[in-house]
């Protein structure tokens, strides 16, 4: 069964994960669908994919999973990242 997974991350003090969080409900309630996992990281974006948890999270999506951000720039740094994950 196809899941949908919400990933947050959070790199400075001025950043909030509820406003996120809300951006992200707000989408899928216009899409008529639900989340089934939240994923919520507080951590710089200088840290590696591992340890802001995307290495996991990207292992455990499967063919048809959903993953939900607020913005890309939660999950990668750069274009190039943004096309590997993709990819």
């Amino acid at each position: 069964m196809c899941k949908t997974i919400a990933y947050l991350r959070v790199s400075t003090d001025e950043q909030d994960l509820e406003n996120q969080k809300l951006e992200i409900q707000k989408y899928a309630k216009r899409h008529s669908f639900e989340i089934d996992q939240w994923i919520e990281v507080e951590m710089s974006s200088r840290k590696t994919f591992e340890a802001r948890k995307i290495d996991d999270l990207l292992r455990s999506l499967k063919r048809g999973d959903r993953l939900i951000v607020s913005e890309l720039s939660r999950i990668a740094r750069s274009m190039r990242q943004i096309h590997n994950i993709m990819h």
